[in-house]
């Protein structure tokens, strides 16, 4: 297909050869992984209408998704699978239909947040990331999912080249999810391997302390890097670098690369238990963070919020940390956030930065939110 040639996102699978049959079949079960540059891939699964040949690569394509628990993962063979470039696409953003949305309450927020202060002066827990969900009840399906998609594309089409970040998408007739991350559990070429701290949170246009000297969000940062490190240390050297502030969207983040070869090869999957949930998306130290976890509220309802998806091309294999979007099952929608939780956080001030982020993912879809 001729670069400079922009078409529709319906007229853009045709064109790659799917028929009308499998066309359809993406959107009963299908996804996609696109980076920063706008290159990626887009598949089906489970059916064999108007299959078409794979594209030449480095090899085989290997999916796996997991929940955040990682008690639930299932590895996912593609029977369609195409190129993708975000720049062959016209894309115009769609208002989504207005749904109602079933808040969070702040009070009960707040209270949790005072009960893991407590906690953090009691036992060794230090830091703890507690979600809270945007409800919908409702079937996402049909239309609604396609301008989803359209509108979370034309806005990831928007980012290309200035900022980094990973659009994804993944669902079948059970539910599914939709989003833009900043965050890799981690990348793995051969025995390379490239992981990133990051957290602390700032609305880009806040009249407020930069991440670089507010001091809350420095610590919640350097207990992920604590946590990666610990973590890395048994299988191999490892090196973090500086601690950069980093766009993503209209919020701002803080995040440190860590970088270093495995002493030996290891199973992918053996590399996912031992890191997730990183300090991140979890809390510090693991041990008593994972028990801390299992009494949160959300533990029961997260599903894949927050958890690993696995993407293996030849010997590299990305895993993303499946946030920044929305959530379905056959029944709701929702759209979760998280936010980091340690000894001097502030109720209103992480309540501000839920709240950031949810707006954050509305303006991914140009959803329509209070």
């Amino acid at each position: 297909m001729n670069s400079t040639q922009k078409i529709f996102l319906m007229e853009f699978l045709k064109d790659l050869g799917l028929s009308p049959e499998a066309c359809e079949a993406f959107w009963q079960n299908g996804g996609f992984v696109i980076d920063s540059k706008g290159l990626g891939h887009l598949f089906t699964f489970g059916s064999e209408v108007g299959r078409t040949p794979s594209p030449k690569s480095e090899g085989p394509i290997e999916i796996e998704a997991y929940n955040f628990s990682l008690s639930e993962s299932s590895k996912l063979v593609p029977s369609v699978h195409v190129r993708l470039d975000l720049k062959d696409l016209q894309l115009s953003p769609r208002t989504l239909k207005r749904v109602s949305w079933e808040v969070p309450n702040y009070r009960d927020f707040e209270q949790r947040v005072e009960r893991l202060k407590s906690t953090f002066q009691e036992t060794a827990l230090k830091k703890l990331v507690p979600v809270v969900r945007w409800k919908s009840h409702g079937k996402f399906v049909g239309e609604a999912q396609k301008q989803a998609v359209e509108n979370l594309l034309f806005q990831s089409q928007k980012l290309l080249g200035s900022q980094q970040g990973w659009t994804y998408g993944l669902w079948n007739e059970a539910g599914g999810c939709l989003g833009r991350t900043p965050e890799i559990l981690f990348i793995l070429e051969g025995r390379d391997l490239t992981t990133m701290a990051l957290a602390g949170t700032r609305w880009q246009r806040a009249r407020k302390l930069s991440l670089e000297i507010n001091e809350k969000e420095g610590d919640e940062q350097s207990w992920v890097v604590k946590d990666l490190i610990e973590k890395l240390n048994p299988w191999g050297e490892f090196t973090k670098g500086d601690r950069e502030v980093v766009a993503f969207g209209s919020l701002e983040h803080l995040k440190t690369l860590i970088r270093g070869t495995l002493n030996s090869n290891v199973k992918v999957s053996s590399l996912v238990k031992a890191l997730h949930p990183s300090a991140a998306l979890g809390g510090y130290p693991a041990f008593e963070a994972k028990s801390a976890l299992k009494d949160q509220s959300e533990y029961e309802w997260r599903g894949s919020f927050g958890a690993p998806l696995v993407f293996s091309v030849g010997n590299k294999t990305l895993v993303l940390v499946l946030i920044r979007g929305l959530f379905w099952n056959s029944q709701e929608l929702f759209l979760p956030c998280g936010c980091g939780i340690v000894a001097n956080s502030k109720a209103e001030e992480e309540w501000e930065e839920l709240e950031n982020k949810k707006r954050a993912v509305a303006q991914l879809f140009n959803l329509e939110m209070s």
